[in-house]
């Protein structure tokens, strides 16, 4: 069997592949959607077969006549491409596909085993190993919950971001630093659901001597913003001008537009308040992160990945909350490890709730959900706080410690 695996394993793999896409073919032939993936392959094309700046006017209407059959309407999204050009330059291979059902099921294909890659790195950086039962339990909140099958659905990148997220944890926790900085310059494809944790991991880089990270980080996004240079001077302000009308589009579910309007005289007061207070809380645990472990990483990466859609920039869609999937398996794992078979029916029980909770948020309102999930995880996440930081060894010598001194 030990000779056989290097051929089993392999031809499984590619069948299996072979059927996910077959799959994902059948669906994106019978119902339209992947409209988080159609302004970066239009906008590709739009740049390397019309040789026209992939963030102007004319990759818009491509990517609005294939989305709409005509120019967008005002309160219709735009589908302007507001990634940076070297990040584009990766669609390049799907932008060679002519038809976009074809390449949207490549792309599916592609961001379903970036979801299976998020959930094995997941629960590797929270070291947790579920008994095979424990993992069927938790697999329909972790596959079948909204923001997942949304991202799945809209063929969002918002997929490989947190997968790139996660790998760049995983290679610090083996320090891999400089491969952590390089995967750390490919996050970049929505600045206002990363650039905080971005920021978090740079500045622990740099306060917390384990700077070549930061080099990897710096010395990636310097060669592939020289090669974009020479490729397309003058992308940079292009790239500015369409994220800045993608964020005024969006802006209606920012914190302080949703403030505004429940309470029209103190609602921007009240925003600048949470934002001050989580941006604190935010200062005081990135600084108790420094030198610390993985596992404390971890945990600090993901409070900062639940505190982002509370920080006053735009949330799109629901579907940028599937970040907060890694965060609420480090829940489960501290939940299930610490206190067993009643931390395990206690997760469930959570996840439950949430799962049914962010399904019905998708019938009333849909892009209201972070005002809620983003606190409920901050909460959960402080609840576990202890027993995510510290090393699992640590737990048993606490426990062995308490029945030493039980007085019965």
């Amino acid at each position: 069997m030990s000779r056989w695996r290097y051929v089993f394993f392999p031809l499984l793999f590619l069948v299996l592949s072979g059927v996910l896409f077959a799959a994902n073919w059948l669906y994106a032939s019978r119902f339209s959607g992947g409209y988080d993936f159609l302004p970066v392959w239009q906008s590709t094309r739009t740049f390397l077969f019309q040789g026209a700046t992939p963030y102007g006017e004319l990759a818009a209407l491509n990517a609005q006549t294939q989305a709409y059959g005509r120019a967008a309407r005002p309160l219709e999204n735009p589908l302007r491409a507001d990634q940076p050009l070297y990040l584009l330059f990766f669609y390049a291979p799907l932008a060679f596909i002519s038809n976009f059902t074809l390449a949207r099921a490549v792309f599916a294909s592609l961001l379903q085993l970036a979801l299976a890659g998020v959930i094995l790195l997941s629960l590797r950086l929270s070291g947790w190993t579920p008994r095979r039962w424990g993992i069927l339990a938790f697999l329909p909140f972790v596959l079948l919950n909204f923001p997942t099958l949304a991202a799945l659905h809209s063929a969002s990148p918002v997929l490989l971001l947190t997968l790139n997220l996660m790998a760049a944890l995983w290679a610090l926790s083996v320090r891999a630093d400089e491969a952590a900085g390089l995967l750390l310059a490919l996050t970049l494809t929505y600045a206002e659901s990363a650039l905080p944790a971005v920021v978090f991991l740079v500045f622990w880089s740099l306060a917390g001597e384990r700077r070549r990270l930061a080099a990897g980080f710096g010395m990636t996004l310097l060669l592939l913003w020289s090669i974009s240079q020479l490729l397309a001077p003058g992308w940079t302000w292009d790239f500015f001008r369409a994220a800045y009308k993608n964020w005024n589009f969006f802006a209606a579910s920012s914190l302080f537009s949703v403030f505004e309007r429940a309470f029209p005289t103190i609602g921007a007061r009240l925003a600048w308040g949470v934002v001050l207070i989580l941006l604190l809380m935010l200062a005081l645990e990135w600084l108790l992160a420094l030198r610390r472990d993985a596992r404390w990483l971890f945990w600090t990466l993901s409070l900062t990945l639940a505190a982002t859609p509370l920080l006053g920039m735009p949330v799109p869609a629901p579907q940028r909350l599937f970040l907060l999937l890694p965060a609420a398996l480090l829940v489960a794992s501290v939940m299930e490890q610490r206190w067993g078979t009643w931390g395990r029916w206690v997760a469930l029980g959570v996840f439950s709730l949430m799962f049914v909770l962010l399904w019905l948020n998708a019938f009333f309102a849909p892009n209201a959900a972070h005002l809620w999930l983003s606190p409920l995880m901050l909460v959960l996440l402080y609840w576990v706080r202890w027993w995510a930081t510290q090393p699992p060894r640590l737990w048993a010598d606490q426990l062995a410690a308490l029945e030493t001194h039980d007085p019965h």
